[in-house]
């Protein structure tokens, strides 16, 4: 059976479909489909009567929420049906396998997304209905994610390294939009996990506010910005347009993520002590933002992971088809 992974997170929406070898990637924003499209065509997706359009740069509502109720909201489920119907075929049967971050990983919020998701479900895409259901749903802890796709390739076999991982000390830093999270793993068993209290949202307002107080007495004094929409236009780009006027901001924003940078490793090491461990696997998509700043100062014991902002959904999907494979050789 077809296994699809994903991440409803609280900044962009990942998918893999490993029979594929496809992974999607887009910013977790919504917002209901206008009247009429005068533009390029942008995809709708209905989702229980209502019409919406994802990925979308301004003017949008996402499920960002940092409390546990937000895996009950609607806006929570129409993200995650947005998400998985553009990827599975019409009348699929999925396995489908998730993750949450530290401070949501318990036994309730596990359950009721089971009982949520563990049904079929309906989506029309520009007008068109599919229909798929989710037999089973496998969650994790989010940052085990990157631990599994260290171990377990895409094709669902070990990789080169399994043996010394699961036979070591690992300590799993992800730096996330909305959480920092760290998992201590020992002979390839969850020991603690945790998170800590600064994350990429906290860099972007910071670096809002730093933008606010260079450039006071302009029009971006009085403005109100969601973090996310401010890490969407500026990634990748020097400024930052609002209302007819350049900002410029390279050099706010690296002062900023160096801060960051720094504030995580301190964070880390007063709760771990980083040379007890044989490796420490830095991940998540604040790797990816920071990488210039944590280059400097993160453990010698560093393990490099590559596409840090898709492993973790990656070794959900790898893992999930890894445990069944085991599972089936012993019954058989």
């Amino acid at each position: 059976m077809k296994t699809i992974s994903f991440e409803t997170a609280n900044s962009y929406i990942k998918v893999f479909d490993a029979e594929k070898d496809q992974v999607l990637i887009y910013p977790n924003t919504v917002r209901e489909a206008p009247i009429e499209n005068f533009t390029n065509p942008i995809p709708t997706y209905e989702v229980e009567g209502v019409a919406y359009q994802a990925g979308i740069r301004r003017g949008f509502s996402t499920s960002s929420s940092k409390g546990p109720d937000r895996y009950q909201t609607h806006a929570f489920y129409v993200e995650t049906m947005i998400a998985l119907a553009q990827v599975v075929e019409d009348g699929d049967t999925i396995i489908a396998a998730t993750g949450l971050p530290a401070n949501h990983y318990t036994k309730t919020i596990i359950n009721d997304l089971k009982k949520r998701f563990e049904t079929t479900h309906y989506v029309k895409i520009d007008g068109k209905e599919k229909f798929f259901t989710i037999e089973t749903l496998d969650v994790f802890l989010q940052p085990l994610g990157s631990f599994f796709y260290s171990i377990i390739g895409d094709d669902g076999m070990k990789r080169s390294n399994y043996d010394e991982l699961m036979n070591a000390d690992v300590l799993v830093i992800d730096i996330g939009f909305g959480s920092t999270d760290l998992a201590e793993i020992s002979l390839g068993q969850l020991r603690d996990y945790q998170e800590t209290g600064v994350a990429m949202s906290d860099a972007y307002r910071d670096l809002f506010q730093a933008i606010k107080q260079r450039y006071s007495g302009r029009n971006i004094e009085t403005a109100t910005i969601h973090p996310l929409q401010l890490e969407i236009e500026t990634r990748e780009k020097t400024s930052f347009q609002y209302g007819g006027e350049s900002y410029p901001i390279a050099e706010l924003r690296e002062r900023v993520f160096q801060r960051t940078a720094t504030d995580i490793i301190e964070r880390v090491s007063n709760e771990k002590d980083f040379s007890k461990y044989d490796k420490a696997i830095f991940t998540g998509g604040g790797v990816d933002a920071l990488k210039d700043h944590l280059s400097n100062i993160k453990a010698p014991n560093a393990l490099p992971i590559l596409n840090a902002q898709e492993a973790n959904v990656r070794g959900f999907s790898n893992f999930s088809r890894f445990m069944r494979t085991a599972k089936q050789s012993i019954h058989q």
